[in-house]
């Protein structure tokens, strides 16, 4: 699906925020609350409604959201006192307020975008363009709410075909390839990465390359 609010555009089916066909930063959290305000632009939504929707079953602050919203601004160009996109409802919670067109999202399919994820036990974990948080807390982009993981352990950035992860000063520390990273690194396709007792595997395939090697299931 494709939702448009000129001059950006989501594809919803491939989790990109999209500007003259070019894919801009959006951490996976605030790409879903965008998502959710673009998709339902007729309504606004209260704040524990967007808790409830965004973090099921889990306590998180308000700062969490009023984070994501200031993400959102920031990558939309967007001002909080004159707002183009998402408006503030005061005492109560968004809405989104520009006009938004739906359509299918096959005339996408031919942006040279690769796909990037993280295997962990078996499990494949997306990777959406931009900056995805990896870490115990529980606004994290990939959660592992393990001992020997900080709460922001690293960052992993997707910027086109270039894929990095930092360390964001974690007691344990970040491992890629076996040595401990002091600053960001590039990632290459099938590196192994270990945050305290996490073992990742860094997976990166161009939409052409087939995905049979992709592994695990959910």
């Amino acid at each position: 699906m494709r939702l448009s609010f000129e001059p950006w555009a989501l594809d919803t089916s491939r989790r990109l925020l999209l500007r003259d066909g070019e894919p801009a930063p959006l951490s996976p959290k605030a790409f879903d609350l965008l998502k959710l305000l673009a998709e339902h632009h007729d309504r606004a939504f209260s704040k524990a409604e967007l808790h409830q929707l965004l973090w099921p079953k889990t306590f998180v602050s308000d700062g969490s959201l009023t984070i994501l919203i200031a993400e959102i601004r920031g990558v939309l160009g967007d001002d909080a006192q004159q707002p183009r996109f998402v408006r503030t409802v005061q005492r109560f919670g968004y809405a989104f307020c520009a006009p938004v067109v739906s359509s299918d999202s096959a005339e996408f399919r031919e942006i040279d975008c690769r796909a990037a994820w993280v295997i962990w036990e078996e499990r494949s974990l997306p990777l959406a363009e931009g900056t995805t948080i990896l870490g115990r807390a529980e606004e994290a982009g990939i959660r592992f709410d393990l001992p020997g993981v900080s709460r922001r352990h690293a960052r992993i950035d997707v910027e086109g075909d270039r894929v990095t992860v930092e360390d964001l000063g974690s007691r344990n520390g970040t491992f890629l390839r076996g040595e401990r990273i002091i600053a960001r690194a590039p990632l290459a396709d099938g590196d192994k990465m270990r945050l305290g007792p996490v073992t990742l595997t860094f997976r990166l395939t161009s939409p052409e390359s087939s995905t049979a090697s992709m592994g695990g299931g959910d």
